[in-house]
């Protein structure tokens, strides 16, 4: 960015493109993973009360990760293969249409565990350096896994929203999942994200599916915090649409080989 003549950096003027260009940015601001010219165009609209709140909302999260979650160390095959893949030229998917208010009601929570995802990767990294790592190649991973941030949370990655059993969940439960291809090679990350979902009684846990040619494939168990928030970021080596249909059951606790009740919460891929 230019320099104007007392040697400081022009701020960004406050226009409304520029408030949303502020608004994207905040899940990276919030854990320093922004350069000079996104900082300044964050800051310069941390007097705005939508922003501020957002960028507090973050914030909490990530402090109550890094205060109450140990750093799960991913499958190593994985992490290798998705950071080879961030240096490739990509092309990101064509998004299917859905519903803009789909989008608007639940972005703020999907960046918010996008951000997680993030943090606990640090976490992860930071842990792993002071072995075997300088920390120039750290802050490297770190950047690498901003990016993977990036493409899961373009605005033009497709979505879907979910529908949700109203005689089982209340009506306020809210779900989509989004997802991005990683490189050229055949791996996609999706995430899994719902508002509202009750926690389930002990000895079960919800799982997520998705089903091809009415075959379900289990893709792990979706976490619900005390604010009936959840999450489940996962990876598939055909891409996330290929499939005919996306659902979340009650299953007992360790999960089922195959679903044993009807989804709670479900979807249907367009072919």
């Amino acid at each position: 960015m230019s320099q104007n003549y007392t040697g400081e950096t022009p701020q960004p003027h406050p226009s409304s493109d520029n408030k949303d260009a502020a608004r994207e940015l905040l899940p990276a601001y919030s854990i320093g993973a922004t350069d000079e010219a996104e900082t300044a165009l964050v800051e310069a609209f941390l007097s705005d009360g939508e922003i501020a709140a957002e960028l507090a909302e973050y914030q909490r999260l990530g402090d109550a990760l890094l205060h109450s979650a140990p750093p799960a160390k991913p499958p190593a095959d994985l992490h290798a293969r998705l950071m080879a893949s961030l240096h490739e030229e990509t092309t990101p998917p064509q998004p299917k249409p859905i519903p803009q208010k789909g989008v608007s009601r639940l972005w703020a929570g999907l960046a918010a565990a996008i951000v997680l995802l993030v943090l606990s990767n640090i976490l992860w990294l930071t842990q792993l350096s002071t072995v075997t790592r300088e920390r120039s190649e750290l802050a490297l991973q770190v950047e690498e896994l901003t990016t993977l941030i990036q493409a899961i949370t373009r605005q033009n990655s497709p979505r879907l929203e979910l529908a949700a059993r109203t005689e089982f969940l209340p009506e306020e439960t809210e779900a989509e999942v989004t997802w991005a291809q990683v490189g050229e090679q055949q791996l996609w990350v999706a995430l899994f994200y719902a508002e509202n979902l009750p926690t389930l009684e002990a000895g079960q846990v919800y799982q997520l599916w998705l089903a091809r040619d009415n075959v379900p494939y289990s893709f792990g168990f979706v976490q619900v915090d005390e604010e009936g928030r959840a999450t489940l970021i996962f990876t598939t080596t055909e891409p996330v649409s290929s499939y005919d249909f996306i659902g979340i059951t009650a299953e007992p606790e360790g999960g089922s080989p195959a679903p044993s009740s009807e989804p709670l919460i479900f979807g249907t891929f367009e072919s």
